[in-house]
């Protein structure tokens, strides 16, 4: 039973060091302008960025999850970088504006080592004059 105890304690800790998650979105642009916005990485290292592939889920995707899909998403773009602070975040940006007032997407995460989804809803502020 020790033995046992001893490998499911190494198996978690080799998991939580390979855990990768995603944080809330945070949104800097407005309505009507090109998307800008950061998501947080979480657990991951400078290292890990270059190894991501990051992507609007498929339409199949979307609908399996109940979310409506949106041709003009494919338009947003995803690239990783470290912030001052140490921070990982995913950029999120767009050529064009974005005229939708609520956006609900499926982000689709993929590296070596696992893959993940997680669905994010946006409202987004009218300009401010």
């Amino acid at each position: 039973m020790k033995q046992m105890s001893i490998l499911i304690m190494l198996w978690s800790i080799s998991l939580s060091v390979n855990a990768l998650g995603l944080g809330g979105m945070t949104v800097y642009s407005d309505l009507t302008q090109s998307m800008n916005a950061e998501i947080r990485l979480v657990g991951a290292k400078n290292a890990d960025l270059p190894k991501l592939k990051i992507s609007i889920a498929s339409p199949d995707i979307f609908k399996q999850n109940g979310v409506p899909y949106m041709p003009s998403l494919q338009q947003f773009t995803f690239k990783t970088e470290e912030k001052p602070n140490g921070d990982m975040v995913i950029k999120v940006s767009s050529k064009e504006p974005v005229y939708e007032p609520v956006i609900e997407f499926v982000l689709d995460v993929s590296w070596p080592r696992g893959h993940l989804r997680r669905i994010y809803s946006v409202i987004m502020d009218p300009p401010t004059m």
